[in-house]
């Protein structure tokens, strides 16, 4: 039986000796990618902040100033509406003092080409309906 138990230990000492010279060269490859890694990592670090400051820099700019113009031309069409808007009311107005003056033929061609400007420049404008309905 000793015999046996001989052979057994030496297998089980040829095993451990194979898989030690295994395990010690998985142990050095894992010592050199980490000796890369400690390389590789501030380059990383680097690139990171690279394409970060180019991001600010260059990528968001040019949307930034779309989103501007874009801006501009709503205020600018904003305007235009309030501009329309406060020449109505003015029109308003001078129909009040046309009718206090009996001047009713004026009064009506003023009504007249007031309702058709409303009715093609300022369609789709909600409060303009409200003006609409007291010239009617």
């Amino acid at each position: 039986m000793t015999h046996y138990i001989d052979r057994v230990e030496i297998q089980l000492v040829n095993q451990i000796s194979a898989k030690s010279n295994e395990l010690f060269d998985a142990m050095e490859e894992y010592h050199h990618l980490i000796h890369e890694m400690s390389f590789a990592l501030p380059n990383i670090k680097q690139l990171r902040s690279y394409i970060k400051s180019l991001k600010d820099h260059g990528a968001d700019k040019p949307l930034i100033i779309n989103g501007m113009m874009r801006k501009r031309q709503n205020y600018k069409n904003l305007y235009g509406l309030l501009h329309k808007l406060a020449n109505v009311r003015k029109c308003q107005l001078k129909v009040e003092e046309l009718i206090a003056a009996k001047q009713s033929v004026e009064s009506l061609h003023l009504i007249e080409s007031t309702l058709s400007k409303i009715e093609t420049e300022l369609g789709g404008v909600e409060c303009a309906k409200f003006v609409f309905e007291t010239f009617l």
